[in-house]
C-alpha cells in the first residue's frame, strides 16, 4: 500500500494492465551467449514520484530488479523477499531515462508478467545509502517509509498500523525512531479522478532530429465510477431548469436542476446531457455550488415520474504548452468512460524540450476530496538528438535536482556526440547483457553486444551538434 509495482491485475478480466508503467510489451531478443530469450519493454509514467517529491525513473526500476540484489549479495545481506521474481534477470538495456528492457533468461515468458507485477519498486537515493552505510536488515531501516502509492505509513504499534492518504502537499512524520518530517508535493499519481497521459508514437523519449513530423497522443479520461439515480413527478423535459428532483439511490437527498446543456441537440432533456444540481437546503450558511452529472439512462414513463441514472462528470480547461508556450487552451465536460484522445504532430528541433498538459479542474467541487479549483499537470520531457549522443548529462540535471545521488547512473543527451560518447562505449567495449561492465546505452546498433560497430557509428557522427 505504501510501495507501487509497474503493473497490476486487473480483479476483473486477470490481465496485467499498466500502472506506473504507462506502457509494456512482452517480446524476444536474442543474446550473443545464450540465443533466443525474453524481454519486456516499458514505458514509465512521468507524474510518479516519491513521498520526497524525486521522480520515480528507471534508475529506481534498474536498482530494485538487478542491482539490490548484487549489492545485498556483496554485503552479506540476505537477498530481498521478492528474489523469485528477480533471479531470471539477466540485465537492464536502458533506452532513456523513462524507457528500458528487461532482459529475462528464459524462453517462454508465461511467469514473467507475474514477477514484474508482484515486485515493489523501491527509491533508488533512499535505499542504497542504506545498504552502502547501515544495515537493512534493521527494523525498519527506512523510519520515513518513502513510497510512491496511495498510502502513507502514520503510526505503528505492534497491534496496530495507521496510515493516511497520500495527498499532494501532504506533510507526515512516522512515529518510527529517527523518522523526519516528509513533505510529499506532488502526491500519489492517481490522487485525482482523471487519467491524464501524453506520449509520442512508439513511446520514445529520444526523437530523431531528421524525422520530418513526430506524431503524439493527449489523453483525458474520467475515472469517476459512482451513480446516483434521481427521480421528479413534474419536469417539462424541453426546459427542466428550476425543477426539483428526489435522489433515490444511494441517500435521499432533494437537488434543484439550475443548468443543462442539450448534448445530442435533441431540445429536450434526455440520455448523454449534462446537468448542473444544487442541493436543496432550508438555510444555507454558505451558498452551494453546482455539481455537473451526464445523464446515463433517462425514463419517462407518464404519468408517472422521470427518472434518470446519473454520473459525475469533469468540468474543466485544457491547456497545453511546448517549452511553456501555450500551444491549445480549450473548455472539456469529460464523461465517465468517455476517452478525450487528440492526435498533435511535433517538428523535431535540436534541443531538450517538454510538453506540458495542464487541466484546471472545476468540477466536481467535493469539498471532502478538496477537489475544487485544482491543477492536474502532466509534463513529457524528451530529447531531441542522434542516438549515438548517450551521454554527457543526466536526467536529474535535466529536471533541476542537480544534487540528487547516483545522478551518473542514468545518463541523458547532451545534444551533441563528442569524445564523451566515444568513451563511454569503449568503456564498454566486449561486453553483453549480464557482463559485469555491460552499459546497455553504448549498444548503439540494439544487437545486445557492444563491439567496433558501436565505436564505429558513434565515430561517424562526431562534432554533430
Amino acid at each position: 500500500m505504501i510501495y507501487d509495482t509497474l503493473i497490476k491485475s486487473n480483479p476483473y478480466t486477470t490481465e496485467w494492465e499498466p500502472w506506473i508503467a504507462k506502457n509494456f510489451t512482452v517480446g524476444n531478443y536474442t543474446h550473443p551467449i545464450y540465443g533466443q530469450r525474453t524481454k519486456v519493454k516499458v514505458t514509465l509514467r512521468t507524474d510518479v514520484t516519491w513521498n520526497d517529491g524525486s521522480p520515480l525513473t528507471t534508475a529506481d526500476v534498474y536498482f530494485t530488479f538487478v542491482e539490490l540484489k548484487r549489492l545485498l549479495e556483496k554485503y552479506g545481506y540476505p537477498p530481498p523477499s521478492w528474489i523469485e521474481n528477480v533471479e531470471s534477470i539477466l540485465d537492464f538495456k536502458v533506452l532513456d531515462p523513462y524507457n528500458f528492457e528487461i532482459l529475462f533468461n528464459v524462453t517462454k515468458n508465461f511467469w514473467v508478467l507475474s514477477w514484474i507485477g508482484n515486485t515493489p519498486i523501491l527509491p533508488k537515493h533512499v535505499w542504497k545509502p542504506i545498504i552502502l552505510s547501515g544495515n537493512p536488515t534493521n527494523f525498519a531501516p527506512d523510519p520515513n517509509m518513502i513510497g510512491c502509492g496511495p498510502w502513507r505509513l502514520k503510526d505503528y504499534t505492534r497491534s496496530s498500523i495507521e496510515l493516511v492518504a497520500n495527498k499532494p502537499c501532504s506533510k507526515v512524520q512516522t512515529n518510527l525512531p529517527g523518522s523526519q518530517l516528509i513533505h510529499s508535493p506532488y502526491g500519489f499519481f492517481k490522487f485525482y479522478p482523471l487519467y491524464v497521459d501524453m506520449h509520442f508514437q512508439g513511446f520514445g523519449h529520444k526523437i530523431d532530429p531528421f524525422i520530418e513530423t513526430v506524431p503524439y497522443k493527449v489523453t483525458l479520461q474520467n475515472l469517476i465510477m459512482e451513480e446516483m439515480i434521481v427521480e421528479s413527478a413534474n419536469v417539462d423535459l424541453s426546459n427542466p431548469i428550476s425543477s426539483i428532483w428526489n435522489e433515490t439511490w444511494p441517500t435521499y437527498t432533494k437537488y434543484s436542476l439550475v443548468d443543462w446543456k442539450d448534448g445530442n441537440d435533441d431540445k429536450r432533456l434526455s440520455k448523454g446531457d449534462t446537468v448542473a444540481l444544487i442541493p436543496v437546503k432550508e438555510e444555507p450558511t454558505v451558498p452551494p455550488m453546482p455539481e455537473w452529472y451526464n445523464v446515463e439512462i433517462l425514463l419517462f414513463m407518464p404519468p408517472g415520474p422521470v427518472v434518470m441514472r446519473l454520473s459525475p462528470v469533469i468540468v474543466g480547461i485544457k491547456r497545453l504548452f511546448l517549452d511553456d508556450v501555450l500551444l491549445e487552451e480549450l473548455q472539456l465536460i469529460l464523461k465517465s468512460n468517455v476517452t478525450h484522445q487528440q492526435e498533435r504532430y511535433y517538428w523535431p528541433t535540436a534541443g531538450k524540450h517538454t510538453l506540458k498538459l495542464a487541466f484546471h479542474m472545476e468540477e466536481p467541487n467535493w469539498n471532502n476530496w478538496n477537489l475544487y479549483c485544482k491543477w492536474v499537470n502532466y509534463t513529457l520531457i524528451f530529447w531531441v538528438t542522434l542516438k549515438e549522443d548517450i551521454a554527457g548529462s543526466s536526467l536529474y540535471d535535466d529536471i533541476g535536482l542537480p544534487n540528487y545521488p547516483y545522478k551518473s547512473e542514468l545518463p541523458s543527451p547532451d545534444i551533441k556526440v563528442d569524445i564523451k560518447d566515444i568513451a563511454t562505449a569503449a568503456k564498454a567495449f566486449g561486453t553483453y547483457p549480464g557482463h559485469k561492465y555491460w552499459n546497455p546505452v553504448a549498444d548503439i546498433n540494439c544487437d545486445y553486444r557492444i563491439d567496433i560497430k558501436d565505436i564505429a557509428a558513434i565515430a561517424k557522427r562526431y562534432g554533430w551538434h
